[in-house]
């Protein structure tokens, strides 16, 4: 097997979000999917922020 690891840049509305991957036989997600949890997640945590931000002020 191929141990190559894959690292791919994807810029979305001006944030850089930095992929990697790397092949295994017990693979679960696509590289799309990957980014797409990647997105969800720092949407989230954004999110959070925003709120707890409005919370203190």
């Amino acid at each position: 097997m191929n141990n190559e690891i894959t690292t791919t840049k994807h810029i979305i509305d001006g944030v850089t979000y930095t992929v990697t991957a790397s092949p295994s036989e017990n693979t679960t997600e696509t590289l799309h999917r990957k980014i797409e949890k990647l997105l969800l997640r720092d949407m989230h945590h954004e999110s959070e922020y925003i709120n707890k931000t409005e919370q203190d002020n």
